[in-house]
């Protein structure tokens, strides 16, 4: 019976080392599509073949890490530094659920969460939206004192989902500070937004809204934001675990 044990305990320690060695590949394939790493991986396999030996973890590897060592440590701080902003916003607003965050990707760095579905969606909700998707910007200015323009530039940045958030609390949602049982579907949000200044002025104030609670809660919890931002910048990507160690129940929201 007792070496029967210490083959089971054998058998469980071999399966967690080789989960914790996995780990960081898995980490490290975030933001990369399927296309991306099967390229990366043949060309790993072609460099070891011409080589004359065996792919490696350490191949495969070096392979999925390539496009991080050509980001500058500054670029990379100010990543961390925004992505955390997001982390914190979502578990002290809670809003859902961290799996994974990661910098130093393709895409520079992102906050991969599960969302609540079953929520009181009020204007208190929205305006913890709006600060969520802010916070990274947020995050930059408390932090490094002034914000990159990785928070705009697409139809995907945060400025873009924020802004289209506070349009339609004014316009589709029902919570609009003028006719707000109106409902207006604008099909071209940039001209509607240029054209009508009114809304234009009633949309921006709502963001300005949200990221002072964004405001407020990075200021309140500085210091767990820079334990959270010094331990991405090293490790690249966390997992939901262990940013809820971090900073989970040490969160200061201001709620008594």
């Amino acid at each position: 019976m007792q070496n029967r044990d210490k083959s089971k305990q054998a058998t469980f320690d071999q399966e967690e080392l080789k989960r914790l060695a996995l780990k960081p590949l898995a980490m490290s394939v975030l933001g990369r599509t399927g296309a991306d790493i099967e390229r990366l991986i043949r060309e790993a396999r072609q460099k070891a073949r011409r080589q004359r030996r065996r792919l490696t973890y350490h191949d495969i590897k070096d392979a999925l890490s390539i496009g991080q060592s050509s980001m500058s440590d500054e670029q990379l701080w100010r990543i961390a530094v925004h992505e955390s902003g997001h982390a914190l916003a979502m578990i002290g607003f809670d809003l859902g659920t961290i799996q994974t965050v990661s910098v130093g990707t393709a895409s520079g760095g992102f906050v991969e969460s599960n969302f609540k579905q079953h929520t009181d969606q009020n204007e208190e909700w929205i305006n913890n939206m709006l600060a969520f998707t802010l916070a990274g910007r947020a995050a930059e200015v408390l932090i490094l004192g002034n914000a990159g323009m990785g928070s705009g530039g697409t139809d995907n940045s945060d400025l873009a989902q924020a802004t289209q958030l506070a349009l339609d609390a004014e316009t589709i949602l029902g919570f609009g500070k003028k006719h707000p049982l109106l409902y207006r579907r604008i099909q071209d949000q940039s001209a509607m937004l240029t054209n009508d200044h009114q809304l234009a002025e009633r949309v921006h104030k709502r963001l300005e809204t949200g990221e002072a609670i964004a405001n407020d809660l990075l200021n309140q919890n500085k210091d767990i934001l820079l334990k959270l931002t010094k331990r991405l910048a090293i490790l690249k990507a966390i997992d939901g675990d262990e940013v809820n160690e971090l900073i989970g129940k040490k969160i200061n929201t201001g709620i008594p």
